[in-house]
């Protein structure tokens, strides 16, 4: 960007040469839920929902466990930004009862792609990002891709329809394989129990 080059300098040389900007990152983690799904079978949809919600949790309470600020981020039902940080296990229905349904409907998915984008461009912003998604279109793959450019660690974990298998599920996670050449972890999953096998690698 033009705004980078250090004109000065340039003049004294024969290249262009930039500024470098240092981001300072807080070496917790932040989690964002993701209610969007291009799926249209409600039984499905509320499998990847339970399993959306179960990840993020885990993933908060296994951070904590391990001495590391956690914060889970998502859009409620009234369109505001909400923001969990210690949650008590007896007012978890409390919080289930606040988060919008799944929702196939295009306006909805780019949410969570605005919240993952403000969170990586935060100056002091989280330096561990998951993503919690059924959404594993080019457009959040990109999105989790510019977060490692800017020099977070993101990892996802993506929601699969529970009747997609084969062929057709690995189709509909196709988009998944940039990830994987760009070195970003992820796991895939379709229920909640298969929660202990994704944690730590790929499923």
């Amino acid at each position: 960007p033009l705004k980078t080059i250090h004109w000065k300098l340039s003049a004294r040389s024969n290249e262009y040469m930039t500024r470098l900007y240092e981001v300072y990152t807080n070496p917790s983690v932040v989690i964002i839920m993701d209610f969007y799904a291009d799926w249209d079978e409600a039984e499905d949809l509320m499998t990847m929902f339970d399993a959306i919600v179960e990840s993020a949790f885990s993933i908060a309470r296994f951070s904590q466990k391990k001495g590391m600020e956690a914060e889970i981020h998502y859009i409620d039902r009234y369109r505001t930004e909400q923001t969990l940080r210690m949650v008590d296990e007896g007012k978890v229905s409390e919080v289930v009862d606040t988060l919008p349904k799944m929702s196939n409907d295009p306006e909805h998915k780019s949410i969570a792609i605005d919240v993952l984008q403000r969170q990586v461009s935060a100056a002091r912003g989280f330096n561990n990002v998951f993503v919690c998604s059924a959404n594993v279109d080019s457009d959040m793959v990109s999105a989790i891709v510019q977060a490692k450019l800017q020099r977070r660690s993101p990892h996802m974990v993506a929601v699969v329809p529970p009747s997609l298998v084969g062929r057709e599920r690995t189709d509909h996670c196709a988009n998944l394989n940039r990830l994987e050449s760009s070195d970003i972890p992820f796991s895939i999953i379709a229920h909640c129990n298969e929660l202990g096998y994704a944690v730590g690698g790929d499923a």
